[in-house]
């Protein structure tokens, strides 16, 4: 078994004031999204650290990119894989609404029309995300947890930040080694993996296009994308002795939708044709290679693109099991 160098962090939080993203806008409403995008962990912990280190001049220039103590949030390939924050509660029932209304400067009266309501998840409510750090000697995890105990109650999370939304509280943090994480999830793989088609259950989106590229979602085009992106989670972690498995064919049962980011690096939005978590891939394999340590390697460090902010993580069942 493959056992990558790094540190696994894991949050444990709770939420001090309502948190919002936006999943959806509907006229009058803004729904929130079920999770807090590994985009935003990421982009509240950089808005921390570079505010805090770095005089307006290096922030002008950007030269803070390419040098000093956040120089590896930007390094490729990735050193830093944050996963998406999971609330511990179920997500519907502990939803609230705010109202907001937009005044009109010129006159000081409510614009016409502007009524809108916000969907957050309630304060108390608990969730927890992951920061894989690879080939870590335990420094960048310290700056990491110290970072984001800073941050939690001052930079805040989401949207709407600015009325106070997204405030949150750091309960626990545990630390390990990342080949413990690995094996972990190699040992609660399903017994048999070879005995069948294997089913991946997309636990957050994945994403399939550009917000401008078509999806044709061609099978034969699809087996080679997913041996492409299996064989990059064994390359990130430095398993060159590792097989991955060959697909002969896949079948797809996907929930397209639409996930945006704000970028760091471009200054821009982004937007990203994605499978909704829920989609299902089932792999039919000619060859099935070190496929344990190949998916489990693959659940570590997520598949397709943006998967240092958390995208492209599932689950493993053996087609013909309960998901």
């Amino acid at each position: 078994m493959i056992a990558p160098e790094g540190t696994f962090l894991l949050f444990r939080c709770r939420l001090l004031s309502p948190f919002h993203t936006t999943r959806q806008e509907y006229a009058g409403l803004w729904k929130c999204a079920p999770f807090v995008l590994g985009s935003t962990l990421r982009g509240a912990l950089l808005s921390h650290l570079v505010t805090t280190h770095y005089d307006d001049a290096a922030i002008q220039a950007g030269t803070y990119q390419t040098e000093g103590i956040v120089a590896p949030f930007f390094a490729s390939p990735p050193r830093i894989y944050f996963s998406f924050g999971h609330f511990l509660d179920e997500v519907g029932r502990g939803l609230e609404a705010h109202t907001r209304i937009a005044i009109e400067r010129e006159h000081g009266s409510v614009a016409e029309g502007a009524l809108l309501s916000v969907e957050a998840v309630s304060a108390g409510t608990e969730f927890t995300f992951e920061v894989l750090l690879s080939y870590d000697d335990g420094a960048l995890a310290r700056l990491v947890e110290e970072g984001v105990r800073r941050m939690a109650g001052t930079t805040g999370l989401g949207g709407l930040r600015s009325i106070g939304l997204g405030q949150f509280a750091v309960e626990e943090v545990a630390s390990r080694p990342l080949a413990d994480h690995v094996a972990d999830l190699r040992a609660h793989l399903p017994l048999h993996l070879d005995e069948g088609p294997v089913r991946l259950t997309f636990t957050t989106p994945y994403v399939l296009a550009d917000g401008q590229s078509p999806w044709d979602g061609d099978p034969t085009a699809l087996a080679r994308r997913l041996e492409r992106e299996l064989a990059e989670a064994v390359r990130l972690a430095g398993g060159d002795e590792v097989n991955p498995p060959t697909i002969e064919r896949v079948d797809a049962a996907l929930r397209p939708d639409f996930v945006g980011r704000w970028s760091y690096e471009r200054g821009c939005r982004e937007n990203r044709l994605v499978a909704w978590p829920g989609s299902r891939l089932t792999l039919h394999l000619s060859e099935p290679g070190d496929l344990e340590t190949t998916l489990a390697l693959a659940q570590t460090f997520g598949l397709g693109g943006w998967n240092e902010w958390g995208f492209g993580r599932f689950k493993v069942t053996v087609q013909g099991a309960s998901p």
